[in-house]
C-alpha cells in the first residue's frame, strides 16, 4: 500500500454499531499529531487504523482500489421478508437456501431457490443474533443474544448455543447454561465452534455437548487491545 496525495495517508475507522452492523469509513489524513508517522516524509506501505476499530479487522485482509470515490457494489435484487424487524446474520446450506437470523423478532428466514423469503423458523425468546451451518450434520447453529432490550447493553441476560435441524426443524439447547449474548460463529475444524460474546468482548469454544471455555477476552485500555 503506497501513501497518496503530498504525503497523504489512507485512514480507517469505524462508526454505529448494533443491529445495524458497522460501517467501514475509509478517509484520507495528513495530520501531523500522530505518533511515530513522520508526515514531511512520504511513506510506502501504511494505513492509519483509529485504535477503536483495531478489534473488528483483526484476521482481516485490507484492500481498497486506487479511485477515491464512486460505489462498487450494485444491488441486483431485494427479498421482503414480511415482518421482519432486526435482520441479522447470514448463512447458507449446500442446497442453495440462505437463512436470515431476526434478533429482535426470534424469526430465522429462509430464502429458498425459487426466490422467496418467508419465514421458517420461531421460537419465543430464540433472539438468534449469530447463525452458522453444520452442513455435515444438517443442523443450523444459532447464537441466542438472550433478552433483547433497548440499547442491547444486557449481559446479565445472557442467551446460550443451540442447534435447529433444517429437515425436521427440531431445536436444542447445546448445553444448559447460558453463556453470553452470543454472536458470529464459526467451526473450529474439530467438532466444536468458536462463539463470540458481543458485550463481554469474549472468544468461546464450544463443543457440541454444550461444554466451553474462554479462549480470548479483549480488553480496552489506553487504545491498546490486550
Amino acid at each position: 500500500m503506497a501513501s497518496v496525495s503530498n504525503g497523504g495517508h489512507v485512514t480507517l475507522g469505524v462508526k454505529s454499531g448494533g443491529c445495524a452492523g458497522f460501517e467501514y469509513i475509509w478517509g484520507l489524513s495528513t495530520d501531523d499529531g500522530i505518533e511515530h508517522v513522520k508526515w514531511s516524509d512520504p511513506i510506502e506501505d501504511v494505513l492509519i487504523i483509529d485504535p477503536m476499530a483495531e478489534m473488528f479487522i483483526i484476521g482481516s485482509q485490507i484492500d481498497y482500489v486506487n479511485e477515491l470515490g464512486g460505489s462498487y457494489l450494485k444491488i441486483v435484487k431485494k427479498y421482503k421478508a414480511s415482518g421482519s424487524v432486526c435482520m441479522n446474520d447470514v448463512t447458507a446450506d449446500k442446497y442453495g437456501n440462505v437463512y436470515v437470523g431476526d434478533t429482535y423478532n426470534d424469526t430465522i428466514y429462509r430464502l429458498n431457490q425459487f426466490g422467496q423469503l418467508p419465514a421458517w423458523f420461531y421460537s419465543p425468546g430464540l433472539a438468534p443474533n449469530g447463525i452458522h451451518i453444520d452442513n455435515e450434520e444438517g443442523n443450523l447453529i444459532v447464537g441466542s443474544w438472550g433478552a433483547v432490550m433497548e440499547g442491547w447493553g444486557t449481559p446479565e441476560l445472557k442467551g446460550s448455543l443451540k442447534s435447529i435441524n433444517i429437515h425436521t426443524k427440531k431445536m436444542k439447547n447445546l448445553g444448559k447454561k447460558p453463556i453470553g449474548n452470543l454472536d458470529g460463529i464459526e467451526s473450529d475444524g474439530k467438532g466444536a465452534y468458536f462463539v463470540t460474546d458481543w458485550t463481554g468482548a469474549k472468544l468461546y469454544n464450544i463443543k457440541k455437548n454444550g461444554k466451553f471455555e474462554k479462549v480470548l477476552k479483549i480488553i480496552f485500555m489506553s487504545n491498546k487491545i490486550f
